[in-house]
């Protein structure tokens, strides 16, 4: 069998050896060499190989999956597939010619490109430029995603000239749920290391919101974040946000004190501190809450227990429920509790929580509103519905006395002979609280003897008797009317005796 004149078929297993020796094969035909038909094929005719296909179309024409294994020679390969795009004197990939891989389709429904990736350097004849490397979707190159070595490296999303390390132009999503528990945070800032600025107050590292219209370029939002530290990690940590072209940090977030958050200023003193810095009158400095439909009825809740968050337990009896208050600076600092209101928490009766409220005015408290309704002006321990300690002016009072309102109408019986046998006294009371005046009036045990309707007792610890001097008026018109009646009698007798005399 002569393979140069005519076929001819194997019988055995055939090995060549070469030594030293080439084997040449010189062709000029399409297909001058195959392997089973297309499963290898040599275009001599263009200078290609077809793996798959005995019509390459480019140098290396792959019809077919392929594997590229490094690791089988293991320290000897570093390279899966090494791509050469340029050599002294030819073109390097550059921006225009975009030297890459091109991910396409041939079906006759909607042929052409669906992805490319694009690499080379940005110089055109020699190897001095910015190297990139980009992803482009879509039947027109629009790479999408931009890698360049410009600046120690950057990566551009939506444009091929990162001005940072990464410069995302348009909308972006960062989803850590997609992993579920694998994945804690959806997006990890590192603003500093040992021997680097820690994102300190000077700096202020964090997120910047821009706008780049010709018409008002700059600034919109800005998050900033660090350590106030410079250099290592040591300092109170930090989160605060700022609107506007000047840096203001309108709200600032801190651990001091196991963390503390300020509205207008950057060291609150407070859980939560509110300061407006001459930002304006009227609505400038206030806190507002509105309501509208389901929600009309906004409220602000105080709520408190002893015991902690996890674990709560019960008020005791005269622990403060909370307070507002009203601090006005003087002599270099505010004066807390000047002003306001606090609750007191006074057990409980069944199902109901009894509590107090009390007014302040100049750091004294001035009106309190008991567990029982009992109003106090002047004491803190009212034992009537109105319970005031001093005097009281009114312009007038009226006490309801129509007779549609009345029942179990009688005469009263009590008149001069109960006031006659009154002592009208004067006097102080012992508690100055009460009143430091000299006063007159009637003594509330001797009343009560003789009209116990017009004695009441306090519910104090002493029980305290107390005059109803508005009825009084009552007694003393009946004594009038008594008095009248003995009066028109004398005056019968007088006439009688002087036309007797007659």
């Amino acid at each position: 069998m002569n393979i140069y004149n005519s076929d001819g078929t194997l019988t055995g297993n055939r090995t060549v050896t070469q030594a030293d020796k080439n084997l040449t094969f010189t062709a000029t035909g399409t297909n001058a060499f195959s392997v089973d038909g297309s499963t290898l094929s040599v275009d001599a005719a263009n200078n290609r190989l077809g793996i798959g296909t005995i019509a390459p179309t480019r140098k290396l024409d792959v019809q077919g999956s392929q594997l590229l294994n490094a690791a089988v020679t293991a320290v000897d390969t570093k390279n899966a597939l090494d791509i050469n795009i340029g050599q002294d004197g030819s073109t390097f990939g550059n921006r225009s010619e975009n030297f890459g891989i091109n991910i396409k389709t041939s079906s006759s429904n909607n042929t052409g490109s669906i992805a490319r990736i694009n690499f080379g350097d940005a110089a055109t004849t020699n190897n001095s430029g910015t190297r990139y490397l980009s992803f482009s979707v879509g039947k027109t190159p629009n790479e999408l995603m931009y890698l360049t070595d410009a600046n120690n490296g950057r990566v551009g999303i939506g444009t091929t000239v990162p001005s940072t390390k990464l410069d995302v132009q348009g909308t972006g999503l960062f989803n850590a749920a997609a992993n579920g528990g694998a994945v804690k945070n959806a997006l990890d800032i590192n603003v500093g290391q040992d021997g680097s600025t820690y994102g300190n107050r000077s700096d202020n590292y964090g997120i910047n919101m821009k706008t780049s219209s010709s018409n008002n370029a700059g600034s919109i939002a800005r998050i900033n974040f660090g350590d106030a530290a410079t250099t290592n990690n040591s300092g109170t940590r930090y989160l605060s946000f700022s609107v506007g072209k000047t840096p203001n940090e309108l709200m600032y977030l801190t651990d001091a004190n196991s963390g503390r958050v300020g509205i207008g200023t950057t060291t609150p003193t407070a859980r939560l501190e509110l300061v407006s810095d001459n930002a304006g009158g009227a609505g400038q400095n206030d806190l507002t809450f509105h309501g509208y439909g389901t929600s009309k009825n906004p409220t602000m809740s105080i709520g408190s227990a002893n015991g902690t968050a996890a674990a709560p337990t019960d008020l005791t009896n005269g622990d403060t429920i909370g307070g507002l208050y009203f601090s006005p600076r003087y002599t270099g600092d505010f004066i807390y509790h000047s002003a306001g209101m606090r609750s007191t928490y006074r057990g409980a009766s069944g199902a109901d929580a009894l509590s107090d409220l009390t007014f302040r005015t100049s750091s004294k408290d001035r009106v309190t509103i008991d567990e029982n309704g009992n109003v106090g002006i002047g004491t803190t321990s009212p034992t009537q519905k109105l319970h005031v300690l001093g005097n009281i002016l009114a312009s007038g009072t009226i006490t309801p006395s129509d007779i549609r309102i009345k029942k179990d109408i009688t005469d009263n019986t009590y008149g001069l002979k109960e006031i006659l046998g009154l002592r009208t006294i004067g006097y102080k009371y012992k508690d100055e609280n009460l009143s430091k005046d000299h006063k007159i009036g009637f003594v509330a045990q001797e009343v009560k003897a003789a009209m116990p309707e017009l004695v009441s007792t306090a519910d104090d610890k002493i029980k305290t008797l107390g005059v109803n001097y508005a009825e009084m008026t009552v007694v003393l018109a009946k004594a009038v009317q008594e008095q009248q009646t003995q009066i028109d009698e004398l005056k019968l007798e007088v006439t009688k005796l002087k036309a007797g005399k007659k």
